[in-house]
């Protein structure tokens, strides 16, 4: 028997001015990370699968290949971000087969709430039952300019690794590059507090997955 789960999240990039300073978690992760561990195996491996998921083992990119050349930069520029960042960085350079892709649209739609410099609408597919497994997909959606001019290159830096700090476990804050956009003052990469946040979850989640795993093994 399969089972499929699929999730839905939606991120923003607001432009703002605020003060604390704390570096928030994806709640969707706090949650694998609160609940018990499940005694059987059937809820085992769908954990594992969304373990799996939130730690993005198969890889994470932006889908660039579409894009002008200056973009492909400006993206590979931002990949390269997390990549220093993280020692263990799901974060790759270029598309593979199980990559999990992020979709770049300039543009805004309805949906996209006024303030927001950017939206990212991800999806996260689990599978279990024959072996757990999960794909990633996801489109950011970017307001091309802000204060009545294009954004610059190093403003779509901080864009891109914002959406892609979101990906990868991180919520918004009130600075650094998880906060909010400030006209003509881009934050191009992640503070330490940042990184040190991101990597204890990292390393939390896979304790966590290490756990399930080993009992899935003595089944």
């Amino acid at each position: 028997m399969l089972a499929v789960l699929v999730g839905l999240t939606v991120h923003t990039l607001t432009v703002a001015e605020e003060t604390t300073g704390l570096v928030p978690r994806s709640p969707a992760v706090l949650q694998l990370l609160e609940e018990k561990l499940p005694t059987n195996p059937w809820d085992r491996e769908k954990l594992q699968a969304q373990l799996d998921g939130y730690l993005l083992t198969d890889g994470i990119t932006f889908n660039l290949e579409e894009l002008p050349k200056n973009l492909q930069r400006v993206g590979q520029r931002a990949l390269k971000v997390w990549i220093d960042a993280l020692g263990d960085s799901p974060v790759v350079s270029e598309p593979g087969p199980k990559v999990g892709k992020i979709d770049i649209v300039f543009g805004s739609s309805p949906e996209m709430g006024k303030g927001h410099q950017a939206e990212l609408r991800s999806t996260r597919t689990f599978r279990w039952g024959s072996g757990p497994s999960y794909t990633y997909t996801g489109t950011l959606m970017i307001r091309p300019e802000i204060g009545g001019r294009k954004l610059t290159e190093d403003e779509l830096v901080q864009v891109l690794a914002h959406e892609l700090g979101h990906a990868l476990g991180l919520d918004d804050r009130d600075s650094g590059l998880m906060g909010p956009m400030r006209e003509g003052r881009p934050v191009c990469k992640p503070d330490a507090a940042e990184i040190k946040t991101l990597l204890a979850l990292r390393a939390a989640l896979q304790e966590r997955r290490r756990l399930i795993s080993s009992s899935l093994r003595v089944r």
